[in-house]
């Protein structure tokens, strides 16, 4: 898209009518903040969006359900978000919370995003996604235990393969609010939860959990972190008896049957040096996604 277009297009975002004219004068105010402006076709694009608003001056009910994140793809298309009340903050109160793409399959080029809360809209963020081959040499999946009898004493390991010529850097899960999340999906049971972070500091090894939110080279050092060679294997074995328990939690009890069972979580990446030909690029954030057929007896 040749910059003519983006700026057609810039002009006719900015300048479309308001639905919420007459809160203009608000102290509430949206806000967008990119981590990078740099993503790589096959990781998960990650922004932050937000309100903020003085505690004397809290969001009217009405508003509550006004935000959106407007999206310009690289081939001119537009993609609109609702945000509603369900982003983190309190009711009333200013917010932040992460936001992105979602599943939807990237294009290379240039995004354009804006947020819009009560009729305000932020200045236009945009970021380039585009290919970094590397990346590929990077494998992770879950191994599920063969039969996979729910009830059993077995685990299922979150592996990763460093294929790569690089050595790579990645936080341990349960560090940093890194997390696993499962689906358990039968027959008469749906359930979507994670597994406890204290359940994956302890399958790490590790009893320290820091409350950052991005994976950065200034934070590496102070954050329990895995550092794998070219050539390099990572394995976590998670029990699944842990994982069974907060689902037997959340849903009270856990019917006999035929599942599926899928797990996922996303690894934010840094590769090889600070002054590196990626290292201005990380932290890369690989989505890891693999599903099985279980059994309760």
């Amino acid at each position: 898209m040749n910059r003519l277009v983006i700026a057609a297009m810039l002009s006719s975002l900015l300048s479309s009518p308001l639905v919420y004219g007459q809160t203009r004068q608000m102290s509430a105010r949206p806000l967008i903040e990119l981590e990078k402006s740099r993503f790589a076709s096959t990781e998960q694009v990650f922004f932050w969006i937000g309100v903020t608003a003085p505690s004397e001056y809290p969001i009217p009910e009405s508003l509550l359900d006004t935000g959106r994140v407007i999206i310009i793809r690289p081939d001119g298309t537009q993609k609109i978000d609702v945000v509603g009340r369900s982003a983190d903050g309190m009711p009333g109160s200013g917010w932040r919370g992460g936001w992105g793409l979602g599943s939807e399959k990237l294009q290379l080029g240039v995004y354009i995003a804006v947020f819009e809360f009560a009729g305000q809209r932020t200045s236009p963020a945009s970021f380039v996604v585009e290919d970094v081959p590397i990346l590929n040499d990077i494998v992770a999946e879950f191994l599920f235990p063969s039969p996979f009898l729910l009830g059993a004493a077995d685990r299922v390991t979150l592996l990763i393969r460093n294929q790569s010529s690089q050595m790579i850097r990645f936080p341990h899960r349960g560090e940093m609010n890194e997390s696993i999340s499962v689906e358990l999906i039968g027959e008469r049971l749906r359930s979507a939860f994670f597994v406890p972070h204290a359940v994956l500091l302890s399958a790490a090894g590790i009893n320290q959990s820091s409350i950052a939110q991005t994976f950065t080279w200034d934070l590496a050092p102070t954050v329990s972190t895995v550092t794998l060679p070219p050539g390099g294997t990572y394995r976590l074995e998670v029990p699944l008896s842990a994982v069974l328990t907060t689902a037997a939690e959340t849903a009270t009890s856990i019917p006999r049957g035929e599942y599926e069972v899928r797990l996922s979580t996303v690894v934010q990446v840094l590769i090889g040096e600070r002054d590196g030909a990626w290292g201005g690029l990380g932290p890369f954030r690989l989505r890891v996604a693999s599903v099985a057929h279980g059994v309760l007896n």
